[in-house]
């Protein structure tokens, strides 16, 4: 698997994604608003 661009750690282990317009907080195992992108140890 491939680390995903437009992305930002953030703090608590959560990452923000930046790819579409819902801008996404997505915590560690969650997934985004898409369903496609996961955090997996503070990465996309």
């Amino acid at each position: 698997m491939m680390e995903a661009r437009l992305s930002r750690p953030s703090e608590g282990g959560c990452v923000d994604c930046y790819l579409c317009a819902f801008r996404c907080h997505i915590a560690e195992g969650k997934a985004g608003v898409c369903g496609v992108r996961e955090n997996d140890a503070g990465a996309l």
